[in-house]
């Protein structure tokens, strides 16, 4: 740490030593708030990340067999109809 400059101004120091320990003291609060704030963002990333290919693959597979079923309900109506005609 820098030396402190004194002034013929009796507790010119102090306050100037007053203020810099304050300075470091919200350096520090706010080292422990990072911390805090990243640590819940990894929380949160742990539980929530498997999540996400399970749901993926749950809409994937719903997409599917939706498209599944149109096709052969298409196909069948087509079939029907082609059978109605000879």
């Amino acid at each position: 740490m820098e030396q402190l400059k004194t002034t013929k101004e009796p507790g010119t120091t102090t306050r100037i030593t007053n203020q810099m320990n304050m300075i470091s003291g919200q350096k520090k609060s706010l080292i422990s708030v990072n911390a805090i704030v990243t640590g819940a963002i990894a929380v949160v990333m742990w539980c929530i990340l498997p999540i996400i290919p399970i749901l993926l693959a749950f809409c994937a597979g719903h997409f599917i067999r939706e498209n599944g079923e149109k096709q052969r309900k298409e196909r069948g109506q087509h079939e029907n109809s082609n059978t109605r005609r000879h």
